[in-house]
């Protein structure tokens, strides 16, 4: 039981990382201002 969770916390480990990357690569593509609003 224990190992699922495990694996769980991988995955949402990896997709939390997979988006932030995007999203941050995204930003750094728009200008600044975009951000406040």
């Amino acid at each position: 039981m224990f190992h699922i969770l495990v694996d769980c916390a991988c995955v949402c480990v990896w997709w939390f990382n997979h988006l932030s990357s995007i999203s941050s690569e995204a930003i750094n593509k728009q200008p600044h201002a975009s951000i406040n609003g």
